[in-house]
């Protein structure tokens, strides 16, 4: 046989030999498919890390579109992952032997075509075995998508990408708006993500992604979940310019304090990154700098460099950290000291109180209140994930003298389990019969609404929108009628959408006062506090204030670094995590529960905390102030905001009062420039987010 003959020969008895079927079970120097280990991607990406990808020439023919409109690394992972399911469909114990299912005739057989009498056992099974691979390989493949964008959140733009990139997905391609799968059409069988990557690289100063031969799992991203699990809203946000934030100019001295630099001016250049991973594998938490609560490193190296700048001395609350903000005219300087056990703020002006106990302005400080006032909660939605929590907190605070719980099932068990704790609140349950809502309502001095149905199979975002909006409209209803000079708290998610139909509800029966009306985002800076302190290495996260602005939902969650007191140094390589985690902290809890359940038990501690702050301010106590999302027009010092931000809706730390909102602490235009494009961002999901809350009770869709 002649060289070339031989050579060809050679190519096809390799090609011969990698068609056979492969397993990748650990065994005989195979490499072992595992997706525990990151889901199905973490597996294949594992494997085809490792050099043990299958020849991308084996997918031919009727297999060709396996691998299509990917490159690279991406290809071997696609390619390693239709190859277990090959091997595993060819070699395993089966009564069948299929590979392309034939969905025509398997949907008309599910659909219950009246001349057929009885399903083949095998149907079911083949077609639930057809649309698990179909669907783990769209995801896959979005995935792909978001990584190459260096996220870690899946986004409808991905899931258009990957099906504008492979044309057997063309049937599904007019669920996608047509808008965002044109921006990813094939071209000459090269992806668009990775053309635009292959551009960047050619760019000055653009940096070379680091590449290894072992590079972290992928797990897959978790569920949707519902509205009372404190779902995240959906993501419509525009692709930031660039990778890396531009370098950080001096912004303004915060509250009244000497200009102080927060970054070190240079660390937004270029740096090299290691191989993205779109959710860490071993835990959840980001690393501390003395590394104890990451001893294996899943995280990273622990930073001990990374610090607490210390100023005058750490913050009791936001009140003390925002204090004499915006207010010249202002003469009390606090100053911390210690006298004996007693942590105290000193005064330096003549006028002003010697001494000052700090416990006036700390979260436990129920008995300096100086009002008799008698407080009844309620909470709507007592019976849910997030309530019942949130009950047992209230239930167990001082400031409550009646605690009335409300839902559409099980409160009366719930209030009898709550009446045996031994704190001083009365107890009572009440649901929708005998007129339970007017019960409940009537006399509240704060009403607090975790309230909304979780998302159940077959429904769309927009289905679960519209049920949970109604609850919150008829909710709102009852307070009108019953409790109009209440405080409303509401949790229930979208906050970005549903403060603004409670406020349209409000407004239709001539009962809004937009002083008293409340998104409850706390957890956002409950995140925020707590996310530093594991960076810094701060023990205690309540002694950080940190100012989290914009909505409360994905990217309109803007956390404000720069102006933490006391002030903060983030290492670079930090950063753009830091941030994301605090906006997309839910998929975080929502992976570690495997799927079981989400933020309930955060989200009814940040409740409670901003429950607190106004029972504490109806009580009579004074300088208090939280982050919360409110109506501008209505509180002092919004007209500005709204006039920067173009919305009438706004989280940003706000002083309260005996009788509301008494005034918003501009932030925003303290922002710097990598903060300022984060809010950019956020002004435009807002309003989209807002407008729908409106459109909802202008324009009310029919009842499902």
């Amino acid at each position: 046989m002649d060289p070339t003959n031989l050579q060809g020969h050679g190519q096809q008895q390799k090609l011969r030999q990698n068609s056979a079927p492969r397993r990748y079970d650990g065994q005989n120097g195979n490499p072992l498919y595992d997706p525990a280990n990151g889901g199905h991607y973490g597996a294949s990406a594992s494997i085809a890390a490792q050099g043990h990808a299958p020849d991308p020439q084996v997918f031919t023919g009727q297999w060709a579109n396996v691998n299509q409109g990917l490159t690279g690394q991406y290809r071997d992972i696609l390619n390693t992952y239709w190859q277990q399911q090959v091997t595993k469909l060819e070699t395993d114990e089966h009564d069948y032997k299929l590979h392309q299912l034939p969905l025509a005739r398997i949907k008309k057989v599910m659909k219950a075509d009246p001349e057929v009498k009885m399903i083949s056992a095998e149907a079911p099974i083949l077609f639930a075995k057809g649309c698990d691979i179909f669907i783990t390989e769209l995801t896959m493949r979005a995935w792909i998508h978001a990584e190459e964008n260096k996220r870690r959140t899946l986004q409808r733009s991905d899931i258009a990408s990957a099906l504008a990139k492979s044309d057997m997905f063309d049937f599904l391609i007019d669920i996608v708006p047509r808008e965002e799968a044109s921006s990813h059409k094939r071209s000459g069988g090269q992806s668009s993500a990775a053309q635009a990557s292959a551009n960047a690289q050619a760019q000055p100063g653009a940096v070379q992604q680091q590449t290894g031969m072992h590079p972290p799992p992928h797990p897959m991203a978790p569920p949707d979940y519902g509205m009372a699990q404190h779902i995240q809203e959906p993501d419509y946000r525009a692709q930031q310019q660039g990778m890396f934030a531009p370098a950080v100019q001096n912004d303004p001295g915060a509250y009244g304090q000497p200009t102080q630099q927060m970054f070190d001016p240079s660390i937004y250049g270029g740096y090299q990154m290691p191989q993205q991973q779109m959710y860490s594998v071993g835990g959840q938490r980001a690393p501390d700098p003395t590394g104890a609560g990451d001893p294996s490193h899943t995280y990273g190296a622990h930073d001990p460099g990374a610090r607490i700048i210390p100023k005058s001395g750490r913050p009791a609350s936001f009140a003390e950290a925002f204090a004499g903000l915006d207010e010249p005219s202002m003469t009390c300087l606090p100053r911390q000291s210690r006298s004996g056990s007693t942590l105290r703020l000193q005064f330096l002006h003549s006028s002003c109180p010697k001494h000052l106990p700090l416990s006036t302005l700390h979260r436990n400080s129920p008995h300096t209140l100086t009002s008799g006032k008698m407080v009844k909660a309620v909470v709507a939605g007592a019976s849910g994930g997030i309530g019942q929590p949130l009950s047992l907190l209230l239930k167990a605070s001082p400031l409550i003298d009646e605690l009335a719980l409300y839902d559409v099932v099980n409160t009366p068990g719930v209030a009898t389990d709550l009446s045996h704790i031994s704190s001083p609140a009365k107890t009572t349950g009440y649901l929708p019969k005998d007129d339970g809502m007017k019960k409940a309502f009537t006399g509240a001095d704060i009403v607090v609404i975790p309230a909304g149905i979780p998302r159940k199979p077959g429904m769309t975002r927009d289905d679960l929108f519209k049920i949970n909006a109604g609850i919150v409209r008829d909710l709102i209803q009852g307070v009108a009628e019953n409790a109009p000079d209440a405080f409303i708290l509401v949790i229930s998610n979208p906050v970005n959408s549903t403060v603004p139909i409670a406020a349209e509800v409000l407004k239709r029966a001539g009962k809004f006062n937009p002083k008293k009306l409340f998104g409850v985002t706390t957890l956002d800076v409950v995140r925020a506090q707590t996310f530093v302190a594991d960076i810094i290495g701060e023990k205690n996260p309540q002694n950080l204030a940190i100012p989290v602005v914009g909505g409360h939902s994905g990217e309109t969650i803007v956390p404000l670094f720069t102006q933490a007191q006391p002030s903060v140094n983030i290492p670079a390589d930090k950063l753009d995590a830091l941030v994301n985690r605090v906006q997309f902290g839910g998929d975080e809890v929502v992976k570690a529960k495997d799927g079981a359940g989400s933020a309930t038990l955060s989200m009814a501690f940040a409740g409670f905390r901003f429950a607190e702050k106004i029972l504490q301010a109806v009580k009579g106590q004074s300088g208090i102030i939280e982050p919360t999302f409110v109506y501008l027009p209505g509180v002092e010092g919004g007209d500005a905001i709204a006039k920067v931000t173009g919305t009438e809706f706004f989280a940003a730390p706000v002083e309260l009062g005996p009788d509301g909102a008494k005034r918003i602490i501009d932030v925003v235009s303290k922002a710097n420039d990598y903060e300022k494009k984060l809010l950019e961002v956020a002004y435009k999901g807002l309003k989209t987010n807002i407008d729908k809350g409106v459109e909802f009770v202008v324009n009310p869709p029919p009842k499902l």
